[in-house]
């Protein structure tokens, strides 16, 4: 039978199948009839690598802004802010490309990492340095880490997500 007939799913577990990987059986987010369902935590990654797309046009565009729902507590240049949104939209990109590739664990334990890292720095710049308002830590913190990572968390130890390798 010609490759064009299989459906993607049937397309990989093929290849795994001739590999002899062993991996036939996992299909790529739920594959169902050749289309593909997104699970909750991918909806979610979708949302905040949405909200982190203001972030990056705050950080470009609009220093102030920045300053007041994040950086209260310091001055801020511009080059801060720039910098602030290159790293957002790195993060806001594995947020999509991992939202489409749950199944994908190097790029799934990269953006798990980016939300550590994230929650990590608004930590030490609250504590340490001093330069965040409580009121901006619990926002931040509120999407750059305790319920993503309780996501992330729930999602690998009820092994919902199977990953390809």
């Amino acid at each position: 039978v010609d490759s064009w007939v299989f459906t993607p799913g049937e397309k990989r577990a093929a290849a795994a199948a001739d590999r002899g990987a062993g991996f036939g059986h996992l299909e790529s987010m739920a594959e169902k009839g050749g289309r593909k369902s997104v699970p909750a935590l991918g909806w979610w990654l979708m949302l905040v690598g949405s909200l982190r797309l203001a972030s990056v046009w705050f950080g470009f565009f609009n220093i102030w802004a920045l300053r007041v729902a994040v950086f209260s507590q310091t001055e801020m240049t511009e080059i801060h802010g720039r910098t602030f949104g290159v790293w957002t939209l790195l993060t806001c990109t594995l947020c999509f490309l991992c939202a489409f590739n749950l199944e994908n664990k190097p790029l799934y334990i990269a953006t798990f990492l980016s939300f550590i890292y994230a929650l990590g720095h608004f930590l030490t710049e609250y504590l340490i340095y001093h330069t965040m308002a409580a009121a901006n830590l619990s926002t931040v913190g509120f999407f750059a880490g305790i319920v993503s990572l309780l996501g992330y968390f729930v999602m690998f130890v009820c092994n919902i997500i199977r990953f390809e390798y």
